[in-house]
């Protein structure tokens, strides 16, 4: 996905993963890999509807802005959240999101 110029793989981590932070490396190689800025990963969240995780390409774990917005619509996409207002956790706390209906 592309936010504002940032593009990211998009993992869905509701299914099994192997380790994120040791493939983001291998994924973010724009030469020999898939290509990206960072990898987003959306898992369950006990404190919100979905949590994000975020890994730059040497595999540290970290939190973007663009990447949120990314991942709050592919939560939409996937059916994990509902199309408006819900809580995304990240590293650094619950923040507000509003996906409308069109995207």
């Amino acid at each position: 996905m592309e936010g504002a110029g940032n593009d990211f793989v998009v993992l869905d981590g509701f299914q099994p993963l192997p380790e994120v932070a040791a493939l983001a490396p291998r994924l973010c190689d724009r030469h020999f890999g898939i290509g990206a800025d960072g990898v987003l990963v959306m898992l369950p969240s006990s404190r919100g509807t979905v949590r994000m995780r975020m890994f730059n390409p040497d595999g540290t774990e970290d939190e973007c802005g663009n990447g949120l917005r990314c991942l709050a619509l592919f939560a939409v996409q996937e059916g994990r959240a509902p199309a408006g207002a819900f809580l995304l956790e990240s590293l650094s706390g619950l923040k507000k999101v509003d996906v409308s209906a069109e995207g």
